[in-house]
């Protein structure tokens, strides 16, 4: 991207990063983090950094750890912003955020939920205020924006 040479970087666990800087020419260590969280992940290019070799996708038959079941979730009169932060930080998600939606008005949140996860807490309300989450396949980012 910037004319200069693939960047080579070694892991703590032995294993390595080969990484380009992304778009903007930053060298942000071989971050492949999505640029803007609320848009998918699609290639290498939409990283913050361009890094090889990507992830590989989970393979057939193999589960994701299962998410804690919490036995009560409550809010009353809470600011919807207040709660995705809340429901993140408790379903261990980094949350980026659509500049659209921070300047939203939105009506507070009053809810009960039992037996639930978090991060089906979380999409429950953002569903109900016409908001998306966009999960980014191995990593805990996750993009929220406006439905269409």
């Amino acid at each position: 991207m910037n004319g200069k040479p693939l960047r080579y970087r070694l892991e703590p666990a032995g294993s390595f990063r080969l990484y380009s800087v992304g778009r903007d020419g930053a060298d942000e260590g071989g971050d492949p983090a999505p640029v803007a969280a609320w848009k998918r992940y699609s290639t290498i290019w939409d990283g913050r950094d361009a890094v090889w070799p990507r992830l590989p996708a989970p393979e057939a038959g193999r589960t994701a750890p299962v998410a804690e079941v919490l036995p009560l979730v409550q809010f009353e009169d809470a600011p919807v912003l207040d709660v995705i932060e809340t429901l993140a930080r408790q379903a261990d998600v980094r949350v980026q955020m659509d500049p659209g939606v921070d300047s939203r008005s939105f009506p507070l949140v009053t809810l009960r939920f039992e037996n639930v996860t978090a991060l089906g807490v979380l999409e429950a309300v953002l569903n109900s205020n016409s908001l998306v989450l966009v999960k980014q396949p191995g990593t805990n980012l996750v993009g929220i924006t406006t439905s269409k």
